[in-house]
């Protein structure tokens, strides 16, 4: 008789972040109905209507982009794997690196949240030994790269942290919006001054290590 196996804490996290995702979705689409339900005036039984229909466009697209691997951070494993991916999600999200260094896991962490924050867009990593095609095609040479693709089209290369405020300290919030700006996922909101403001201390924050090393 074959065994079966437990899933592991961090599979099983996976799939909790997942359902909880498509959870919020599902009270947001709830609610949206129950209010558009109370219209009587005919516009707005005309916008109830529209509004309907795009709403269950939203719950098909959740769907299909849970279908191809939406909502968790992966690891491919080819340059296969890489195409495949790319072919199948509108917009992708992909960490290039060589080594688990200290810096790769910065962004782990950080596209961990945001793969499951937005599911219309895939997020994955892959090893540069693993996809030597790709790395080669794009001229990825430093580690770790972003590489932000759109309808299979490369729109970003976001390499090493100088996109993110070149410090290993930038937030989750910094790479949402600075991942927004290409397209890539959709606009998080009015981010812009957060990320400023959280820029601006950790620019104040060097510059006082400056000083005091100078002393």
């Amino acid at each position: 008789m074959a065994s079966s196996s437990m899933p592991d804490n961090e599979s099983t996290s996976d799939l909790v972040a997942i359902a909880l995702a498509a959870k919020a979705l599902e009270n947001q689409l709830d609610a949206a109905i129950s209010q558009l339900d109370n219209l009587d005036d005919k516009d707005l039984v005309a916008l109830r209507r529209k509004r309907l229909e795009e709403l269950k466009r939203l719950e098909k697209d959740k769907q299909e982009w849970l279908a191809c691997g939406h909502g968790q951070y992966t690891e491919l494993s080819s340059d296969k794997e890489l195409f495949e991916a790319g072919t199948r999600s509108k917009r992708l999200v992909v960490q290039f690196y060589l080594c688990p260094t200290e810096r790769c896991q910065i962004l782990d962490r950080h596209l961990t949240i945001l793969a499951r924050k937005h599911l219309e867009c895939r997020f994955c990593k892959v090893n540069v030994q693993k996809a030597p095609f790709t790395v080669k095609r794009l001229n990825v040479r430093v580690m770790p790269t972003l590489v932000l693709f759109v309808e299979g089209k490369t729109v970003e290369f976001l390499r090493g942290f100088d996109g993110f405020g070149g410090t290993d300290d930038f937030t989750t919030e910094t790479v949402e919006w600075r991942l927004s700006r290409s397209g890539v996922i959709n606009h998080p909101g009015n981010l812009g001054d957060s990320v400023r403001e959280g820029a601006s201390r950790r620019g104040i924050r060097a510059s006082r290590a400056s000083d005091s090393e100078s002393d």
